[in-house]
């Protein structure tokens, strides 16, 4: 239907004679030729209206009861949610969700497309996906044979030798119980995803109210030292393999772990932040994601975070903006005012600024340095407002995550 290579005149396309000559004939076909099915993944127009969609749903579950649907069959008919091409969740959610995503910029072969991610890149998003408890759709466009391009072949074998040692802390893991990025669960534990080295060689993780009983290197089973101060986890890495690219500590407890939902910093690392750990205010939309995108457009918006913080000091603020095309850039020159318990910090998102880009076709999100504030020890208040949007700037706030950490 969305064919303008072929047929470029939308006018005359008709998508009811469409919906009945084409799409119920070949759906019907694929739903009573081939044997059972367990999934429909629709891409479905966005013309199509609700009554079709609930007559597509009917269609499948007559032919194939047990077969599942995704988002994309429009008007609320799914039964798990897909989000946008290569958009995961930032927040976790009791309905079954994944995200769809590429291994380069596009979903076909094209033979000048050669920015794929890198094998670490796919396992820190499929940690991430996982700790939200999500699944991932990775795409693999063969070549005018059939042909597997040689680069998704080398990243697939990097990443099954790392499932192979690793896979206890993927296959049946459970969404994070912790608000933290890149923790999966199991039964009475936890595994950490480290997707860099800190160079204290140290981790922590905060909120741990259960008694620790032992934590070790996943794959190897090497014993790590640790400490517990409080609710603060502190793990020594000196038996982590540092030319891992993603090891993975497992945590282990001696009791039943329960659901953390303290916003709480940790000692050593970065407590990262998606827009809904907070409370919006003012005229803020949100994607399903719980992303911000383009939905954070007059200085009325605010976002409102309760902070627990482990001892008084300076905190290093910085964040990730991201949205459709690479528009996350536009939000540079954008002036930010941040209060902290009642003081207020004003930063500015210039070039200069500028952390990092990482590769997400379509989505892109670009790491920006903000600064630093002041905390106190227990709780805090932190409030995040735009005070004055840059000359030029279409898309506003598009806020992905706030990280911030000790200095």
């Amino acid at each position: 239907w969305d064919n303008r290579w072929d047929y470029p005149d939308i006018e005359k396309k008709d998508y009811a004679k469409c919906f009945e000559r084409k799409i119920k004939p070949q759906l019907t076909e694929l739903l009573t030729k081939y044997g059972e099915i367990s999934l429909i993944w629709f891409d479905t127009p966005k013309t199509i209206n609700k009554e079709q969609s609930a007559e597509l749903r009917a269609l499948v579950k007559k032919y194939q009861p047990n077969c599942v649907i995704n988002t994309r069959i429009g008007n609320g008919y799914e039964d798990y949610t897909s989000f946008g091409d290569n958009e995961f969740s930032l927040i976790k959610s009791e309905k079954p969700w994944e995200m769809v995503a590429t291994m380069s910029d596009t979903w076909g072969f094209r033979k000048g497309d050669k920015r794929w991610r890198t094998p670490k890149e796919i396992k820190k998003i499929l940690g991430k996906i996982v700790s939200r408890g999500g699944h991932y759709l990775l795409n693999v466009g063969p070549d005018e044979t059939g042909a597997l391009p040689e680069e998704s072949i080398e990243i697939m074998d990097e990443l099954a030798a790392w499932m192979e040692q690793n896979q206890e802390a993927i296959l049946g893991a459970k969404s994070n119980p912790y608000p933290n990025e890149y923790v999966t669960a199991g039964e009475r534990c936890v595994y950490l995803h480290l997707h860099q080295m800190p160079e204290s060689g140290v981790i922590a993780l905060g909120d741990v109210t259960e008694k620790v009983s032992s934590v070790n290197v996943l794959g190897s089973g090497r014993e790590l030292d640790f400490t517990k101060d409080g609710e603060q986890l502190v793990i020594k890495l000196v038996e982590v393999d540092g030319n891992d690219t993603v090891p993975v500590i497992k945590v282990c407890f001696k009791e039943e772990l329960h659901e953390h939902t303290k916003r709480v910093i940790p000692v050593q690392g970065a407590l990262s932040l998606s827009p809904c750990d907070g409370t919006a205010s003012g005229n803020i939309a949100f994607r399903v994601s719980g992303a911000v995108d383009d939905g954070w457009k007059d200085t009325t918006g605010a976002i409102t975070y309760e902070l627990i913080a482990p001892v008084t000091g300076k905190y290093h603020l910085s964040m990730v903006s991201g949205l459709l095309d690479w528009k996350g850039e536009y939000c540079k020159g954008n002036r930010l005012m941040v209060t902290v318990n009642g003081k207020d910090y004003e930063f500015v998102l210039n070039d200069d600024h500028l952390l990092d880009s990482y590769l997400r076709a379509y989505y892109v999100g670009f790491g920006r340095e903000m600064g630093d504030v002041e905390l106190q020890e227990g709780k805090n208040t932190l409030t995040l407002r735009v005070i004055e949007f840059a000359t030029g700037n279409e898309v506003g706030m598009p806020l992905m995550s706030l990280m911030i950490e000790r200095k």
